[in-house]
């Protein structure tokens, strides 16, 4: 009998009440039934409340919060209080799932042992373009040394990733609301690295994200000054998740042989490439560096 999970959703609403109808639909129409869809509305302005509890008024499963505004991240922060699922879903109230998502994602949940996982997805809207980080689905393994030390985020846009409740909520509650009143997925997906999550990759398309002029990352003129701030919170955000799980230099330095030989992982050249420089730059006896730069030749070797 495959294993039985509980399927929890957050959806994030603000302002998107032209479109937060498809995205419920979706949802709803999941092949794969969800059993709880917690939505967090962060001081809509527009007509998005009425037509969420609508909704709610027809689905006994659906949770509705509404709260002032205070961002993405302090939506996800208050989600947190109600979910009670194994696997929690994200989507924003301008994206669309396809019939299949849930089921597909699971299917890998109950068949493999991964605690994040996020895929492929389509733009449509102002752009018409499948983007795909693999060709192929992935085992993507640990990453937390990898993260802290080239400071590469492995992960997508907030509808396309998904973790088991119990990375979730080593990373919830995150005190970082001031600085990721957008963009939250970037600490969600850091958070989960760091928390020793391991990722998987599905290369299938399984999530349409609309492109247009209201998105949020649009919004926000990018320049020298949007690029300071977003380096500066991304470095706050390694730092805080950091204290958070009681790591530190060294103890990333101490994962990087197990990442790197960890069963299963499709680790490619430039990757491993990427360790070796990680382990050239640490201040560590010449006996760690011979150890571990062998290793990665020994992998590099069996790539080619």
């Amino acid at each position: 009998m495959s294993e039985q999970l509980k399927i929890s959703v957050i959806v994030n609403s603000y302002n998107y009440d032209r479109y937060i109808s498809e995205t419920l639909d979706s949802v709803v129409a999941q092949t794969l039934p969800v059993d709880e869809i917690v939505i967090v509305d962060d001081g809509s302005t527009d007509a998005s409340c009425a037509v969420i509890v609508d909704y709610v008024e027809q689905h006994s499963h659906m949770k509705f919060i509404r709260k002032e505004n205070g961002g993405q991240l302090s939506a996800f922060n208050v989600a947190a209080q109600h979910v009670t699922g194994d696997i929690v879903f994200f989507i924003d109230s301008d994206d669309i799932w396809r019939s299949d998502y849930i089921e597909r994602i699971v299917e890998i949940y109950r068949s493999k042992t991964v605690d994040f996982v996020f895929c492929a997805y389509e733009e449509f809207g102002e752009s018409n373009e499948v983007v795909r980080k693999y060709a192929r689905d992935k085992d993507l393994g640990y990453s937390v040394a990898y993260t802290y030390f080239r400071k590469k985020f492995i992960g997508g846009p907030t509808a396309t990733i998904s973790l088991r409740s119990s990375t979730f909520f080593k990373i919830f509650p995150v005190d970082l609301e001031e600085d990721w009143r957008i963009s939250a997925d970037l600490p969600l997906v850091v958070g989960a690295s760091l928390a020793g999550a391991r990722k998987y990759y599905c290369a299938s398309p399984l999530v349409l994200y609309r492109i247009h002029k209201k998105n949020a990352h649009k919004v926000h003129v990018k320049n020298s000054d949007y690029d300071y701030k977003f380096y500066y919170n991304r470095e706050k955000t390694l730092n805080y998740f950091t204290a958070k799980f009681f790591l530190n230099e060294n103890s990333y330095a101490n994962m990087i042989e197990k990442e790197i030989s960890t069963s299963g992982i499709d680790i490619d050249n430039k990757t491993l490439k990427k360790y070796l420089k990680i382990v050239y730059a640490q201040k560590k006896p010449l006996s760690w560096k011979i150890k571990n730069y062998l290793k990665i030749v020994k992998k590099l070797g069996r790539n080619s």
